[in-house]
């Protein structure tokens, strides 16, 4: 409604009158005319000075008309269907009289009327104006980014199309120097807007490319060139993912990602120090859909290690061209684009590239797209916004960890080892982000920089070994997923991972389990059909009679986690069936054994919070009450206090869910009573109509 915005209600009833007494009226409580309705009382007298009527808008200039329907639609009070039947009508008459006459007005001002009037345009009015709706250069330079992103709202939520929202963008930003931008979070969205431009211009994501010029080794030896690790390939229920690269060196065939189901290192070639060698790589990827491509990106990184030298990606000081003349390769790129097979040819500094969430092959304003993530990454990698970050604690929410995406699929590997490394600098940032961020910076980081990350999320762990589990209806969702789906990765892509998680940070140095490596292990372990080997290891460790105390709380919280997927059947793509309560014996050993009073407390959590999941509210506060008796410390009574309120607002959301049911119930129990009687009246058979009547009636439902 109006743009999406519920707002202002007038107490008019036509022309502007306001009404003798109370009176009613029904108004969009959602987005525009089709949303739900509910009805608003209007009190005679409310208003001391109402705006002009409708009747009174036609005599206002374009600017003044806007300016009046911004102010009208921008309040705290909801605006009649009736009001907004007005707006509607009058913004597209505005709308089609100032594109018929070619009126110079301000581009906003259009894309307002746009917004208000479009559901009054025909679909040929709609074309014709969508056609002239095109953001002039001249004018949208001058904006501030405030306008510009205000403009940029309003055109979405007027639906007009994504291509003429992303020239707004870039006629905003051509001539700008994005080097003087200061937001971080301004900046981010910029980068945004010209990454996605040519997402849902590529119809399928599959499209190939050919590097070809000359390497040069530094010195003489065997050189091993290699490519991302991780393999990404899949094809499950109709959707899939193959990618393939093979590289050549002088003229020899050195690598093919496809032997053996996935190979990523390539047979050592000998090179001659400060002599060029041919090389030729070519990449192929095909993909079901850009929701795969999503979380499984094509990659393009071309690394090397030889004599001296650990692995790195080739840089651009050893690559030449084909004819000469310049570092880099010359890179062709084939792609399918809205059905047609199209080519694009440059310079590539070097292999260094992972594209995510569709195909930026090509960007539209490539050399845009370069600057805005140049200047994103200086912004994002401040030594000064960086210890700030650190001292205040804010990574959990208000900066780039809190919504990262965007900005980590701008970086190449190179720059994912860096952040990484920048971080795991910086214990406070790290350590004050939460599980989903962490899981989040795997996720990215995890092709372009493997072992970073895989460092990054052990350090996260080891900075978060007691992982608390939270109040929900869902444990799984709430407290397992991010630990089940990061086990997915490590062992359907990188099997060395989950054995590099488990042998440098499951054990705490004092001896501890750290749980959130304990969980990931877990459902690893559970995915290769090996949960008994997993029990097994943790029996072997709870059987040492040295473990005891504090010490085997979280020992025993993890021997209770795999008992509760035990049974679940090992399947890549199902989730585990998780039976919460399976291992209560554990939970309440770890109750017992635990000695400090807050780890005591922590460990009667685990038990509540499964109980109050299995709808167990009683049995949840009993276990509650359990550890106020024996966890007497002053400072623990205010988050004990603050569980038990989590608790008892989770107790209401299951007792409205119980009434939704028994009203859903009820209702359909009504609908087919009336259903049987209407089948009954309409054969006329009078001694059916009266019993469902009477059923009706005992039920309390209104008889038609």
């Amino acid at each position: 409604m109006g743009g999406g915005r519920v707002t202002h209600l007038l107490s008019w009833a036509g022309g502007g009158r306001r009404c003798a007494g109370p009176s009613l009226f029904l108004v969009p409580h959602a987005q525009g005319a089709a949303g739900l309705l509910c009805v608003v009382p209007v009190v005679a007298g409310e208003q001391e000075n109402p705006p002009p009527s409708p009747e009174e808008w036609r005599k206002l200039p374009l600017a003044e008309f806007v300016s009046q329907i911004d102010r009208l639609t921008s309040g705290t009070d909801p605006v009649s269907e009736q009001l907004w039947t007005e707006i509607r009508s009058q913004s597209a008459e505005r709308l089609l009289s100032a594109i018929g006459a070619g009126t110079q007005a301000d581009y906003r001002d259009l894309v307002s009327l746009y917004m208000w009037g479009s559901p009054n345009l025909t679909v040929q009015q709609r074309d014709t104006v969508l056609a002239s709706l095109k953001p002039p250069a001249d004018q949208v330079s001058a904006w501030t980014f405030d306008k510009m992103r205000s403009a940029h709202e309003r055109m979405e939520r007027g639906s007009m199309p994504q291509a003429t929202r992303d020239e707004l963008v870039v006629a905003w930003l051509k001539d700008r120097d994005v080097g003087s931008f200061s937001s971080l979070s301004e900046t981010g969205w910029l980068f945004e807007q010209v990454h996605q431009i040519k997402r849902d211009q590529v119809s399928v994501p599959t499209f190939s490319v050919r590097w070809t010029g000359f390497v040069q080794a530094p010195t003489d030896g065997a050189y091993t060139f290699s490519i991302c690790p991780i393999n990404l390939d899949f094809q499950h229920l109709g959707e899939f993912r193959r990618q393939t690269t093979v590289v050549w060196i002088a003229d020899r065939q050195a690598l093919d990602s496809s032997k053996n189901g996935w190979t990523f290192k390539a047979e050592p070639v000998s090179l001659k120090g400060n002599e060029k060698a041919p090389i030729r790589v070519e990449l192929s990827y095909t993909c079901s859909g850009k929701d795969i491509s999503d979380d499984r990106p094509a990659i393009a990184i071309l690394m090397w290690e030889g004599p001296g030298m650990n692995t790195r990606v080739v840089p651009g000081s050893a690559l030449s061209l084909p004819e000469g003349g310049g570092t880099g390769l010359q890179a062709e790129y084939r792609l399918v684009e809205n059905g047609q097979q199209k080519t694009a040819a440059r310079v590539d500094p070097n292999i260094d590239q992972i594209w995510h969430r569709g195909c930026y092959l090509v960007p539209s304003h490539p050399e845009l797209h370069s600057r805005l993530a140049d200047r994103l990454w200086v912004l994002a990698t401040d030594p000064n916004v960086l210890a700030e970050w650190e001292k205040t604690g804010a990574a959990r929410d208000s900066n780039w960890l809190g919504g990262a995406w965007w900005f980590l699929e701008s970086l190449p590997s190179s720059r994912h080892k860096t952040l990484l490394a920048e971080l795991l600098a910086r214990p406070g940032l790290l350590e004050s982000a939460s599980q989903s961020r962490a899981s989040e910076f795997y996720r990215y980081c995890r092709v372009g920089a493997p072992d970073q990350a895989l460092e990054f999320f052990g350090a996260w762990a080891r900075m978060h070994p007691d992982a608390p589990p939270e109040f929900g209806p869902e444990f799984y969702k709430g407290n397992r997923a991010l630990f089940r789906e990061a086990s997915a990765r490590m062992v359907w892509e990188y099997r060395p991972h989950l054995d590099a998680l488990e042998t440098r940070y499951l054990e705490l140095p004092d001896g501890r389990c750290c749980l959130p490596v304990a969980y990931t292990l877990s459902y690893g372990h559970w995915a290769e059909g090996r949960i008994g080997e997993w029990i097994g290891k943790l029996k072997a460790r709870l059987d040492d009679e040295k473990l005891s105390g504090d010490r085997r709380v979280n020992w025993l919280l993890a021997r209770a986690q795999a008992q509760e997927i035990r049974d679940s059947r090992p399947d890549r793509y199902c989730l585990t069936f998780d039976r919460t309560l399976a291992g209560l014996g554990w939970l309440q050993e770890a109750c017992l054994v635990a000695q400090a009073e807050a780890v005591r407390l922590r460990a009667y959590k685990e038990l509540a919070v499964r109980q109050a999941a299995r709808s167990r509210i009683e049995a949840a506060r009993s276990t509650l009450n359990a550890a106020a008796k024996r966890c007497t410390a002053p400072e623990l009574a205010e988050t004990l206090a603050a569980w038990r309120q989590e608790l008892e607002q989770l107790a209401g959301w299951f007792e409205k869910l119980q009434q939704d049911l028994a009203a859903a119930a009820r209702q359909h129990h009504i609908d087919i009573l009336r259903g049987r009687l209407r089948r009954a009246r309409d054969r006329d058979d009078q001694a059916a109509a009266a019993r469902y009547e009477q059923l009706l009636t005992d039920a309390g439902a209104k008889i038609d």
